[in-house]
């Protein structure tokens, strides 16, 4: 027996339009919409209305009440955030005794041969990254999706993403912008849990400051005489490459522990954020300033580069010119005029791309301000901060750079860059200079 579908039947006021008479009101929209809901034969339908909203407040009770079920998707999405991977998250909502999409479906009659559901709050890891994948939660439309090679195949296949056609902000997003890039970016990174504790705090985000690999995470045990624990550590990812064939390393190890790397991250975000929240004005001058200078330079190099590759392609027009004088004086042959003007095309053609791509960077760079209001709001929920989680993390930190350790008097000494989003890396020792000439 096929389930009705829930229709919600919407009826909205707003006080401009109390003035316009009867015909707005609530009770006339409710007995046009019953009356439309019984002619199409909608069963199983329920009139919710919001009096006194504007059509541009998200925030109306009975419109938030038909998009409830997005909870669930923030939901996924924070725990994402949190560093669980895929199949935690999975197991999470298994025991939150959550309906899984197919189940949803079949409740609300969406399915188009529905059957009731074995297990109805059975996850796994494909149904979330399907929604994790899905840019309709960011207030898009995708459409052409699949496609079938004719009417009478019922075969759905997936389109590529080249031909999809996405219109955006259709409707109201359930999920913002800085969360769906965070997600995004913890994506392309592979969350192993180890055999024995959890997911690496600084995965995805710690980098080698000599090769820019990725920093491996790993776990080694540590025996004591009383019981064995397991520490947590990182290192290059290209050190760890061709040792099993004996090869020479194509990095050095700049192991450090997790440890430490919380605890200086840690301090650093900790000055960081209160520079930022008690001097807003001064560290926003501050940032502006300093990231003004580094895109002079940026933009000077890359217009010294944009000035080489303009005089390569005045050099091949003049190479083609010669080439097709010499091959019309019969000095070419036409198998070599066909392979040399071939190859000056090809090289015309990569440089042309190269000059397009380098124009757009520096036009993007000479009219860009430094996004410090993005970051300075992120960071006013986190004044103070006991300890860092993988949301803090991943919110506020775009990398940190692992240096390797040097020794100095029989000390260990590393250096740690962290790098935030927006501001890039903050020099606590020229934030105090600067405070003091600003005085």
């Amino acid at each position: 027996m096929k389930r009705q579908q829930k229709v919600y039947l919407y009826g909205r006021l707003s006080k401009e339009d109390e003035k316009k008479g009867d015909s707005y009101s609530i009770a006339n929209q409710r007995k046009i919409l019953t009356k439309y809901a019984e002619d199409n034969g909608f069963k199983n339908w329920e009139f919710i209305y919001d009096d006194g909203f504007s059509g541009g407040d998200w925030e109306r009770p009975a419109f938030c009440k038909m998009i409830e079920d997005a909870e669930v998707v923030r939901m996924i999405f924070r725990l994402c955030t949190e560093g669980m991977s895929a199949m935690e998250i999975a197991r999470t909502l298994m025991a939150e005794r959550l309906p899984n999409p197919s189940a949803y479906k079949y409740e609300h009659g969406i399915l188009k041969k529905p059957r009731p559901m074995k297990d109805p709050y059975l996850w796994n890891n494909t149904a979330v990254h399907k929604i994790l994948d899905a840019p309709e939660y960011l207030g898009h439309t995708v459409n052409f999706k699949t496609w079938s090679k004719s009417y009478k195949d019922n075969k759905s296949r997936f389109n590529p993403p080249e031909k999809q056609l996405v219109f955006t902000d259709t409707h109201p997003a359930i999920i913002d912008e800085t969360t769906w890039s965070i997600v995004r970016k913890m994506r392309q990174t592979k969350r192993r849990a180890p055999r024995y504790g959890n997911v690496g705090l600084f995965t995805g985000v710690a980098y080698c400051s000599d090769c820019d690999a990725k920093l491996y995470y790993l776990t080694r045990e540590v025996r004591t005489k009383t019981a064995t624990r397991y520490e947590g550590v990182y290192s290059c990812s290209e050190y760890r490459k061709n040792t099993a064939y004996q090869q020479p390393r194509l990095c050095t190890c700049h192991y450090i522990s997790e440890i430490t790397l919380t605890d200086m991250v840690l301090e650093n975000m900790r000055q960081v954020l209160h520079f930022a929240t008690n001097y807003e004005r001064e560290f926003a001058r501050m940032v502006m300033e300093k990231s003004e200078a580094e895109q002079k330079r940026d933009i000077a190099d890359k217009k010294r580069l944009l000035m080489q590759k303009h005089r390569r392609v005045d050099e091949l027009d003049s190479l083609f010119e010669r080439l097709y004088e010499d091959h019309v004086a019969g000095k070419l042959t036409d198998e070599r005029f066909a392979k040399m003007s071939a190859k000056y095309e090809q090289e015309q053609k990569d440089i042309r791309a190269e000059i397009a791509a380098h124009e757009e960077v520096v036009a993007g760079q000479e009219s860009q301000l430094d996004d410090v209001d993005k970051f300075l709001c992120r960071v006013r929920k986190y004044t103070a901060i006991q300890e860092l989680s993988p949301a803090i993390v991943n919110e506020v930190i775009d990398k940190v750079i692992v240096h390797e350790p040097e020794k100095a008097r029989g000390n260990r000494i590393q250096k740690v860059e962290v790098v935030y989003y927006g501001v890039g890396t903050v020099d606590l020792s020229q934030f105090q200079t600067y405070m003091v000439s600003a005085i």
